[in-house]
Formats: C-alpha cells, structure tokens, sequence
C-alpha cells in the first residue's frame, strides 16, 4: 500500500510503498500523516481496539505505535504501518492519509529517538495519566480512593475518553458523560461522609467533597468545584435531559 510521505519540486504529493522490507532505516521512519478522524473506528468499538498514549491495540491480534499527541494530525512511521497492519487495515487508513504537515509531536520524538520518559501533549491523555497517579497516591496516602475505580461495564467510558474528533454534537455529549461518569460519579461518597463532622444526608457528591476539602484545610479548591458543578449542569442540561434554551 502507498502513502503519501512529502512533496517533489513540482509541489506534487510523493508516495511511498509501506512494505518494511523494502525500506532503508531512514524511509522506514519516515513520518506519515493521517486525519484524527481515522481513531473513531477504534473509539467505537472498545470491546475490540484500545487508543493508548503512542500506542494502538486490537486486542489479541495487533498493536502499532501511533503519534497521537499533535491535535490535528496521527502520525504513524511508514515502516510500521507495513509492520503491523494487515493488508485491509492499510487501505482503512490510507482513506484517511493527508500531506505531510510539519513534524512529528515532541513528546513521541522524545520517546521514539531520545528514549526518554516524556509526558503527553493532548489533553486527553494527559488527563488519563495524571488521574491514574493520582487515584493511585491519594489510596496510598489515605488508605482509601476518593474517586472510586469504574466497575468493568463502565470502564470503556475511561477508555474511550477522548479530545472530540469532529464538531458532532453526539460525540461531545458522550465526552461529557465520560467525564461525569470518571469524576462526578466515582466521587467516594461513603469515605467522605465518615471523615466529615458535619454530615449532611441532602448533601449530594459534589457538596460532600466541599465540605470534605474545606473541613481539611484545604487551599485553591474553589475552581475545582466550580468546574465540576459546571460539568455536572452540562451533563444535566445536555446530555440527560431534553435540551432547551439553557
């Protein structure tokens, strides 16, 4: 399968084969450029493919390093497209190959040339990582998680959560969901009501953690609490209800 790595002097798009055996170390690592949309099979189907941070999984069978920390664009190396994805899976992508433009993310030239540890870019990932080390601190710390784990049925609303690929109104709304489901939901109402002097059984989720961080002494919380009571009212408004004026 060609793809289409650069530019001649004309200006014309050059291809390229992806067949690794055929190329040289440099053309192996040649970048290529695809649209972000080419994830939304892999974000649609979670029962079968995963996104992670500069990796790609279908579960079982295949696994390719991806960039997907630039906010326009995926980058795969040429090589590794020929490498990793099946014939059928080549012509998929290739539906979504655009012109080169620019260079590949920092943090995956850092990863893939310096081996160095580097943090994403994307926020989405970024989120992910830091929410993991966080949970995985605060249980360490205090013995018990203030954002309950996702149950296994819901765990694909962690997996899936992403920097929406379009303008769709459906995809955003379920990134909404997503969030409320990893943050709002999980918040550990039962340890939160036991560490808490004056315990309020009206108190909703939200309310409880307020109480929780001011009662501790906790400073800079306000904007925190602002942004989930804007996320659970975005949820409220335009995801769980029929939406109007609001």
């Amino acid at each position: 399968m060609e793809f289409i790595i650069g530019f001649d002097e004309n200006g014309d798009e050059i291809y390229e084969k992806c067949n690794p055996f055929g190329l040289g170390p440099n053309e192996f690592l040649t970048p290529v450029f695809f649209s972000r949309e080419v994830l939304r099979k892999y974000f649609d189907n979670p029962q079968q493919y995963e996104v992670l941070d500069s990796y790609l999984i279908c579960k079982s069978l295949w696994g390719m390093p991806i960039d997907n920390n630039k906010r326009n664009y995926i980058v795969v190396f040429l090589g590794d497209l020929g490498k990793h994805l099946t014939y059928s899976e080549q012509a998929y992508w290739k539906g979504f190959n655009v012109s080169p433009d620019g260079k590949i993310s920092k943090t995956y030239w850092n990863r893939s040339f310096m081996n160095t540890i580097s943090p994403p870019e994307m926020p989405d990932l970024f989120f992910k990582q830091l929410i993991e080390k966080f949970t995985q601190f605060w249980n360490e710390k205090f013995g018990w998680y203030l954002f309950k784990p996702l149950n296994k049925p819901d765990h694909h609303f962690f997996s899936t959560l992403h920097v929406p690929l379009s303008e769709s109104p459906v995809e955003f709304e379920h990134q909404v969901l997503s969030l409320t489901k990893i943050i709002i939901d999980s918040i550990n109402q039962k340890e939160i009501r036991n560490r808490i002097k004056d315990s309020n059984k009206e108190q909703k989720g939200i309310d409880k953690l307020e109480a929780f961080l001011d009662e501790e002494g906790i400073i800079g919380y306000d904007k925190h609490i602002k942004f989930l009571r804007n996320l659970q009212r975005l949820r409220s408004k335009a995801v769980a209800h029929r939406k109007n004026r609001d």
